[in-house]
Formats: C-alpha cells, sequence, structure tokens
C-alpha cells in the first residue's frame, strides 16, 4: 500500500510540475502549488479516508484468505493421516500373514 501511494504521489507531482522548467524563477510557483495540493484539508480527508477503506477491504481479504488456507491445510492433514492410518494397517496385516506362514 504504501509503494502504491508513493507511486501515485510520484504520478501526481509529476503532473502538477511537468509544466515547469527547473528553475530559480519557478520556485514560487512550484511551492504555491504544493501549498495548495498538501494544505487542502478536504482533499486530505478524502485521501485518509480511501486508504481506511482500502486497508479494511484489504484486511478482510487476507483474513478471508488465511482461513481458506488455514482449512486447506488441515484438511489435507487429515488426508494424510488417513492414509498413513490405512498404510499402517495394512502392513500390519501384511507382516502378520507373512509370520503366520
Amino acid at each position: 500500500m504504501v509503494k502504491q501511494s508513493q507511486e501515485t504521489e510520484e504520478y501526481i507531482a509529476k503532473k502538477y510540475y511537468e509544466h515547469l522548467a527547473l528553475a530559480e524563477s519557478n520556485y514560487e510557483a512550484a511551492w504555491k502549488i504544493l501549498q495548495e495540493r498538501y494544505d487542502n484539508l478536504r482533499l486530505q480527508f478524502t485521501t485518509q479516508t480511501e486508504m481506511t477503506e482500502f486497508n479494511a477491504n484489504h484486511a478482510k481479504i487476507m483474513v478471508k484468505q488465511s482461513q481458506e488456507t488455514e482449512e486447506y491445510i488441515a484438511k489435507k492433514y487429515y488426508e494424510h493421516l488417513a492414509l498413513a492410518e490405512s498404510n499402517y494397517e495394512a502392513a500390519g496385516k501384511y507382516f502378520r500373514n507373512d509370520m503366520t506362514t
């Protein structure tokens, strides 16, 4: 999420500043653009709300995937346990029959 936000901010910064030449004379204009962008309380609130919603949705997805993974591992464990028990029983029968003959 942080990387995505940084990439988004870099894109926005390029969009805002690409028309300005890199020169001392453009410092004031660039500073004004920065202030308009980052002193904007409405934008800050909206961005924070969107990030919170994204994080909440992402957390729900992660919990669901974790539960599915846990269920899958438990299922496979019991399948292998049943297979091991049946192999153990088959081996026991084999050795009992082998000893009696």
